[in-house]
């Protein structure tokens, strides 16, 4: 389990050692829920919590896992009834890029969990889709045993062209010395 070393009895103030102000009293309903889920238990939270708080960006550092766990648990349901609830592996699935390679753990654990189901709508499908492909990028920087970190951006010094100056910018590994063969760009200078 991702989430066995995270004290669930705890909440994400406590965790985080940071206690917000009570929102304004004219706050919307989300900003007023956010505050309150802040406080409560992780173990309080319910799928529900889980969701409005990833959707938020709030603690993301204990609630991903806890919330992975929970779409692990509950995917052989679903393959025996037909039906799982697409709103938590929404939440999950649209955090930023930057999340996942950072934490390339959690992305496996994901991917694998999809795996699981056997039942996805077609909407879904495609928003699991537009997650994994950023994936085959970290697949293929690390299937020679690199890290990530050994990965970086890296731009050319500036080309003249017929239609003005560029650069290439691409991804370079510093340890084995390996170019991304397809993640790269152009960038033309304005003029």
């Amino acid at each position: 389990m991702l989430s066995q070393g995270i004290d669930k009895t705890k909440t994400i103030e406590e965790l985080e050692g940071n206690r917000w102000p009570d929102p304004p009293s004219d706050a919307t309903y989300l900003v007023q829920s956010v505050h309150e889920l802040r406080r409560r238990p992780i173990e309080d939270l319910g799928v529900d919590g889980l969701r409005r708080l990833i959707t938020q960006n709030v603690g993301l550092r204990w609630l991903l896992p806890v919330a992975l766990d929970h779409l692990r648990e509950t995917a052989p349901i679903e393959a025996e009834s037909g039906f799982y609830d697409d709103d938590l592996l929404h939440a999950v699935l649209t955090r930023t890029e930057e999340i996942w390679r950072n934490s390339p753990h959690l992305a496996h654990h994901l991917d694998e969990t999809i795996n699981l189901l056997t039942d996805i709508l077609p909407d879904m499908q495609r928003l699991i889709t537009e997650w994994r492909a950023p994936l085959f990028d970290m697949r293929m920087m690390t299937e020679d045993g690199s890290r990530l970190a050994d990965w970086g951006k890296h731009v050319t010094r500036t080309h003249q062209s017929p239609s003005g100056e560029f650069q290439v910018h691409f991804y370079y590994n510093k340890v084995t010395g390996k170019i991304l063969p397809f993640d790269y760009k152009i960038v033309f200078k304005a003029n």
